[in-house]
């Protein structure tokens, strides 16, 4: 038999009913539509992006573009929101070293295939992972979602930095969790457990509707049991009025379930902040460290004193790090690193720097859970 080998994005599936992996080898793939559109989405992103780093806008020709070939207007309005929307929440940090597309990440595991993380944005302290979800099911958040997290620890193997894994929503928004150097091993082990117990024989157990529906066994005869339960969730659904009803509700749960959830995470966030006591099982992860200028006139004079003029560093009368650091490496040879380092230091030995601490994800486990 050939080595066994699965994807990271089988991993979700994996966890609702380990024995899956076993059950699905051999068997032959399908494309859809969807799978194409959502593809082809990814590609249309990455370009608009990578051909808009920085301060620029949006390409107008790549715009353009994607508008002459997009196969209905909600596409390309969807592609050009989502493209805009992450520009302008990820593309503006001044520790930014690389954007890197569709990029190859080494998997820990013999039995996981090389993933491949849609944007990652190599910063000087941290790693942003942007995983991009076109379509329409239900996508679990960044720390219960697997494939994602498994692309966090590569990237972690690969850099030895905190990795910010984000999820981009169809619909714009973001959801996040970081992995921190504390957390990358919980998280690994997680997905070690999960993979070993797929590999035993009778990795098929207690199969549920939702497991099922994520599985592509259930077509053979590897998995009677997952082929019972779709047969009756069919019938539910095509014979009685009832059945219609309960998927229906199904939807309006999960839809209101996960805007209830976002509004109580930003209600954390705000107790975090205020050293409000969190309740048994809710964890508020660190974020990221900023540092931002807290005085612009004596970061006008600490700049002046490296032979900046006010015009080359002013936007809308507010200091520019971008534009000093841009000034320091074309008009004074420096690279980037050293740019930023001396930009830095100018700025905190005239004590206008300010320090932040953001917070990051909102999470919640039972008392006593296992890690």
């Amino acid at each position: 038999m050939d080595k066994l080998k699965t994807r990271p994005s089988e991993l979700p599936r994996i966890a609702l009913c380990p024995g899956s992996l076993l059950a699905v080898q051999g068997q032959q793939e399908y494309s859809s539509k969807w799978a194409e559109r959502g593809t082809n989405a990814h590609v249309d992103i990455a370009e608009l992006l990578e051909n808009s780093t920085g301060d620029k806008e949006l390409s107008p020709h790549h715009i353009n573009e994607v508008f002459n070939h997009a196969p209905d207007p909600n596409y390309f309005m969807q592609v050009v929101t989502m493209a805009k929307a992450i520009k302008d929440e990820f593309y503006i940090d001044d520790d930014i070293e690389s954007i890197e597309y569709e990029m190859s990440i080494p998997m820990w595991r013999e039995e996981l295939n090389t993933g491949h993380g849609d944007i990652v944005i190599v910063g000087q302290f941290e790693i942003d992972l942007i995983d991009i979800k076109t379509g329409r099911n239900l996508v679990p958040d960044p720390h219960e979602n697997y494939q994602v997290l498994a692309y966090g620890i590569g990237l972690w193997d690969m850099y030895q930095k905190p990795v910010r894994v984000v999820i981009a929503d169809w619909d714009g928004g973001f959801r996040s969790v970081h992995i921190s150097d504390e957390d990358v091993n919980m998280y690994r082990d997680i997905i070690d457990r999960m993979i070993n117990e797929s590999l035993e024989p009778d990795g098929i157990r207690n199969p549920t509707p939702t497991g099922c529906l994520y599985c592509a066994a259930f077509a053979t005869e590897k998995c009677k049991e997952s082929k019972e339960i779709m047969e009756e969730i069919v019938r539910l659904n095509k014979e009685t009025s009832e059945g219609r009803r309960d998927m229906a509700l199904l939807l309006k749960f999960a839809n209101a379930a996960r805007n209830a959830g976002e509004r109580a995470k930003k209600i954390f966030r705000s107790d975090a902040e205020a050293g409000v006591e969190m309740p048994d099982g809710v964890r508020v992860s660190k974020g990221r460290s900023t540092q931002f200028v807290s005085d612009n006139d004596k970061a006008i004079e600490a700049l002046n004193n490296l032979g900046m003029e006010p015009s080359q560093i002013s936007d809308c009368m507010s200091i520019s790090t971008t534009k000093a650091k841009a000034v320091l490496m074309r008009d004074y040879g420096f690279d980037e690193p050293e740019a930023r380092e001396k930009l830095m230091n100018a700025l905190a030995g005239a004590d206008a720097l300010e320090e932040k601490q953001t917070l990051g994800s909102v999470s919640y486990r039972e008392t006593g859970e296992q890690k």
